[in-house]
């Protein structure tokens, strides 16, 4: 059965909207669409101008989110040895307080009854629980403070740390910031363009019906009609550290599987709001009713992540 494949991108959405106006207006009064147009109050020009806003908005998001992931990586760059520093010198810490391994609670760590540490997520917590160890720390002299060997072989200086960590916490800022104005831009894109991609829609699936033994006739208005079945394929993503894929579409019941080494996170629709499905590492999860549309993180700041899906 013909099919119309819509293109994916805004940039091409444009162009093909675009095509379908030259094409009506080349036709004037015998346009096969206008009266169509007409009784569903559809304004083409309109949504041309709209299609120049929504442009503009793509734009704006795309130069932002690059921006804003640039001071990610800025941040992950200077982050990355910092927290092998604090991993290492709280095990440190506990080994040598074992089996009074709770003593790992007087460096500023959180310890749980059976011996686990965890560590924040957030860049800013890690810098505190820096300090909080740099602290306790300098409250020695030097010849007392039983991290001192520890720091010593392993050429770690928690003051340099501390410095390269305020540096980390701007980055993260900025990011962050950076961020929220793209998605605000992004949502702009989305809400302007939302129904003159479905007037779009319209006129594809009236013009399907109108030539239903000429399913060519539509490559005059621009719209590519494919005569193969579509076949789903799955799609494997691949994820940076932190990173996040917003938006993803795919059927209820359908598997979520992931191929990375870290734990993942699923959201409901195309934020990362609310609170996620954990998708543990080399585990598959069923896309429950309300995840048709979902968003993916990767929380880890030293692991890349990689999920495989069979999409809409």
């Amino acid at each position: 059965m013909a099919r119309i494949n819509y293109p994916t991108t805004i940039e091409e959405q444009t162009v093909l909207l675009d095509n379908i106006v030259s094409k009506m207006t080349k036709d004037g009064a015998d346009s096969p669409i206008i009266e169509m147009l007409s009784i569903n109050n559809i304004d083409l020009n309109a949504d041309v101008d709209t299609g120049i806003k929504a442009l503009a908005n793509n734009t704006l998001f795309m130069a932002l989110e690059k921006q804003s992931h640039n001071h990610r990586q800025q941040r992950d760059k200077v982050m990355k040895p910092i927290l092998k520093h604090l991993r290492g010198c709280f095990k440190n810490i506990k080994s040598f307080n074992s089996p009074n391994f709770k003593a790992v609670g007087d460096w500023g760590g959180t310890i749980t009854d059976g011996g686990k540490i965890s560590y924040p997520t957030d860049t800013s917590e890690r810098i505190k629980l820096l300090l909080l160890l740099k602290k306790k720390q300098d409250s020695y002299t030097d010849s007392d403070s039983p991290l001192l060997p520890f720091l010593t072989i392993n050429q770690i200086s928690l003051e340099e740390d501390a410095t390269k960590g305020a540096a980390a916490i701007e980055s993260d800022i900025a990011f962050n910031d950076l961020m929220k104005k793209a998605l605000k831009a992004r949502e702009d894109r989305d809400k302007d363009w939302k129904n003159p991609m479905k007037h779009i829609r319209k006129v594809g699936k009236y013009l399907k019906t109108s030539y239903p033994n000429n399913v060519n006739m539509l490559g005059l208005y621009g719209f590519l009609v494919v005569l193969a079945a579509k076949v789903a394929k799955k799609r494997t993503i691949k994820m940076g550290i932190s990173a996040n894929k917003l938006g993803l579409r795919t059927k209820v019941g359908r598997m979520i599987e992931n191929l990375g080494t870290g734990d993942l996170y699923l959201y409901k629709g195309k934020q990362i709001t609310g609170t996620p499905l954990l998708l543990k590492a080399a585990t598959k999860l069923k896309a429950v009713k309300g995840y048709s549309i979902f968003s993916v993180t990767n929380l880890s700041t030293t692991e890349p992540g990689k999920f495989m899906f069979l999409p809409l």
